[in-house]
């Protein structure tokens, strides 16, 4: 089922070392969503991902947080925290800034997809 929802039902017969970073990923994401936890912790979880395998991540993140997982992540992507986070904590220069509602910090970003 993980499979069918990440898209890669074609890639079912194949060995990873014949996958690309990308689909080794949404290999990653399949696996994440398999047991059932209570909190996701991820770091920079849309690496190696082309755009729909990130939207993909996001929308399956969100409806794990809506199911009422906790959901804690690294991302350099504005667009992900803002449809997944209901609060953000961003560090500069090693310092951590006060966690706070995600639309303190920044207005809805516009997505690169």
């Amino acid at each position: 089922m993980e499979l069918s929802l990440c898209g890669l039902t074609r890639l079912a017969g194949r060995t990873a070392g014949r996958l690309s970073g990308g689909e080794r990923q949404r290999i990653a994401i399949a696996a994440l969503f398999i047991p059932d936890v209570a909190a996701y912790l991820l770091d920079e979880p849309t690496i190696n991902l082309d755009p729909i395998g990130a939207q993909l991540l996001v929308t399956r993140l969100a409806a794990a947080r809506d199911a009422g997982r906790a959901v804690l992540f690294t991302t350099h992507d504005l667009g992900a925290a803002y449809e997944i986070c209901d609060s953000v904590a961003v560090m500069y220069a090693g310092q951590n800034a006060e966690a706070a509602p995600v639309g303190d910090f920044f207005e809805r970003p516009r997505h690169p997809y």
